[in-house]
């Protein structure tokens, strides 16, 4: 987790969905442009490889085959040991219910939050508007603070 966030409306970030390029094997990101708002999206220019982070590769549908996704179930393990409250924006260099990552995958990190009530967790969401978080095996919505961060 990254404890040292710039971010002002969250405590820190844990990008525990991740994206390694097939070819060069540099880890980053993935996300996809889904409206106007992802023009100026600050997590794309770092992905294209700026501060030596990300696969640098484009946002975009067609980068797709070129990269494997990487869960950290090791990091999700930990939130439920957790005793401080805080706040996690978990995947913000992308959208944590893109249609790209594993369905059971999304379950997983939502099981590994609501095995933590002491933390809040955020998400960013722009896209797979028929997938819902009130479903699935093992969800229990009452147990988890759940705030979403919707970015247009």
């Amino acid at each position: 987790m990254s404890a040292g966030t710039m971010i002002e409306w969250t405590d820190e970030t844990a990008n525990v969905f991740y994206a390694v390029d097939s070819k060069t094997g540099r880890r980053g990101w993935h996300c996809e442009v889904v409206s106007e708002g992802c023009q100026n999206c600050y997590a794309a220019t770092k992905n294209k490889g700026f501060y030596a982070m990300g696969t640098k590769r484009p946002y975009r549908q067609d980068q797709r085959p070129s990269l494997s996704w990487r869960i950290d179930r090791e990091q999700m393990a930990k939130w439920a040991r957790r005793r401080v409250p805080r706040r996690i924006f978990v995947n913000s260099m992308s959208d944590h219910f893109g249609e790209w990552w594993p369905s059971d995958w999304i379950y997983d990190s939502l099981d590994a939050m609501a095995a933590a009530p002491r933390l809040t967790f955020q998400a960013s969401r722009s896209g797979r508007s028929a997938w819902s978080i009130s479903s699935g095996p093992g969800w229990r919505p009452a147990v988890c603070q759940w705030s979403r961060v919707i970015s247009t």
